[in-house]
């Protein structure tokens, strides 16, 4: 028993399982480099000694990131199993004292998820087209109260806009 346990603490404190690959499952609006950088697995750290609880906290920060789960897959890889929020409707929110409108992304828990950028603008760049596909087949919430400030991550305190996403 006294070796075996010698035995664990060596293996454990080397760095026979070092995390050489970071697999991302799950994701359609975010990128799996997104998920990576989120992440932030230090280099050099084992499947033995990886932090999966604080790696896990760090994704579910992400707006999108509804779920998420770490797993070790032995020797070398650690998979990051992401299950994204979902676009329940997009919302008009007037900005500039009531003169224009943003549209922003909800999902069907109330949680904002972005501003959705113009099309063909430079911010649209660099954010997946899968948002603009799901933006265009959800509800569209219109003639929301100015004053409504969505901030990405929070949820929607509005009540006409929380009825809406009742209804869906």
């Amino acid at each position: 028993i006294g070796a075996l346990a010698i035995g664990g603490a060596v293996v454990y404190n080397s760095n026979l399982f070092t995390v050489t690959n970071v697999t991302v499952t799950g994701v359609e609006h975010l990128t799996a480099t997104e998920m990576t950088e989120l992440a932030s697995v230090p280099a050099g750290t084992t499947l033995l000694r990886v932090d999966a609880g604080g790696i896990k906290e760090r994704l579910l920060a992400d707006a999108w990131v509804l779920d998420a789960s770490v797993n070790r897959i032995f020797p070398d890889t650690l998979e990051l199993a992401i299950t994204e929020r979902t676009i329940a409707a997009v919302v008009s929110v007037p900005i500039d004292s009531a003169q224009t409108t943003e549209d922003w992304a909800i999902a069907s828990d109330g949680t904002w998820l972005m501003a959705i950028p113009s099309k063909g603008s430079e911010a649209s760049k660099t954010i997946s087209q899968k948002v603009y596909e799901d933006a265009e087949s959800v509800l569209a919430i219109t003639e929301v109260p100015y004053g409504t400030s969505p901030e990405v991550g929070a949820y929607c305190s509005d009540a006409s806009v929380n009825n809406a996403l009742a209804i869906v």
